[in-house]
């Protein structure tokens, strides 16, 4: 039975260090405070990291879910959003032109995720006049973006260009592969309303750059599974 009992810790770190993303969820800001206005604020809390953003704010709207979520009526099931998120505040801007808007943490975040609703307004209008760029400071992923059904026909799937996400009503995720301690982007035209989240997933592992944390891990892994190996044999021999 010790022997047995030896055998757990190895094995348990073992396999932790081989899938350290098999049980990981979406880590989203729980936005808590916000000031209206072209050079708006707002404040919030990422998983024990600070959030704080500063821009152009419209409104904030608490633990509104159909905004990220896949299951929402009109976006029939498809992947708008990567990943989907049942619940959560979304905040609000216009795109108000000649403003820099910049979300800052007080630690750095691996990988963080940006969630973005109608960008570019919809509905019968002229694709030059309301389809909408957003240019960021830092290049980006674009991991998800589907044409919505019911919001047709306006091309509603947001396009990458470089550094710059393009989109006339356009919904969908896009993430930055690196450590950051902020992002900032700027907006070419003034429009009715887009909303973002920010957040991070550690189950999506860019495919581009190798998750160093899980490469340095990996030493460790194969050691315990071979130190697993070696105590089960011993474990049977013994009378």
């Amino acid at each position: 039975m010790k022997s047995h009992r030896r055998l757990l810790l190895p094995c348990a770190l073992a396999l932790s260090a081989l899938a350290p993303h098999a049980w990981a969820a979406p880590v989203i800001t729980d936005w808590t405070s916000y000031t209206w206005g072209t050079n708006g604020s707002a404040s919030g809390n990422l998983g024990g990291i600070g959030v704080t953003y500063s821009g152009d704010v419209r409104d904030l709207q608490n633990n509104h879910g159909t905004v990220f979520d896949n299951s929402a009526g009109g976006y029939f099931g498809q992947t708008v959003y990567t990943p989907s998120l049942d619940v959560s505040d979304a905040l609000g801007t216009w795109g108000s032109t000649g403003v820099t808007n910049t979300i800052t943490f007080t630690s750095a975040v691996l990988n963080p995720i940006l969630w973005i609703n109608s960008l570019g307004r919809g509905g019968a209008w002229d694709l030059s006049t309301y389809v909408q760029t957003w240019t960021f400071s830092s290049p980006f992923s674009l991991l998800s973006s589907l044409n919505v059904l019911s919001e047709l026909p306006n091309p509603y799937k947001m396009t990458q260009s470089g550094n710059s996400l393009i989109g006339q009503e356009g919904h969908g995720s896009i993430q930055f592969i690196g450590s950051y301690t902020s992002i900032s982007w700027t907006s070419n035209k003034l429009e009715q309303s887009a909303y973002f989240q920010v957040g991070y997933d550690n189950s999506i592992v860019p495919s581009t750059v190798p998750d160093q944390g899980s490469m340095l891990l990996l030493p460790l892994a194969f050691g315990g599974l071979m130190l697993c190996r070696q105590l089960g044999r011993r474990s049977r021999v013994r009378p």
